[in-house]
């Protein structure tokens, strides 16, 4: 979150959430972040995370997670939680597949009811957890 001590009025910090949450590639953020150095000065550590979980949202679901939870070290991402989907039978799911089997000191599948998710192990933070994504994009 933008920290009260960072942007004081309630209104802007809404009207700027609003802002990100439209945000759709990297470019357009980094733009939003030097408008908040203008504005407001050097971003905080809380803000700077705020800006990386949104870099996470686009890798999720171009990896076709639903969800993503950073927690004890753990990143856990649950997947399409549609069974029937086309996701499921796309070479991207396969590729991913793959992918986890070649990394499996690291990374384990698990299926709870209809839903399906992956779990990641020694994600330290949201830096780490980005880049982890980034791989996997690269190596599927």
């Amino acid at each position: 979150m933008f920290p009260d001590e960072y942007i004081s009025n309630i209104s802007e910090r809404i009207r700027l959430y609003k802002e990100l949450n439209e945000i759709e590639n990297e470019d357009s953020l980094q733009l939003f972040e030097k408008k908040l150095v203008d504005r407001f000065g050097p971003v905080p550590d809380s803000a700077a995370a705020l800006l990386d979980i949104v870099r996470i949202k686009w890798i999720a679901v171009r990896l076709g997670f639903e969800k993503i939870v950073l927690k004890n070290d753990l990143l856990i991402a649950n997947f399409i939680s549609d069974p029937n989907s086309g996701f499921y039978r796309s070479s991207l799911f396969v590729s991913m597949m793959n992918y986890v089997n070649r990394h499996q000191r690291q990374m384990s599948m698990k299926q709870k009811e209809a839903k399906l998710s992956l779990t990641i192990k020694e994600v330290r933070s949201v830096k780490a957890a980005i880049g982890i994504l980034k791989e996997m994009v690269t190596g599927i």
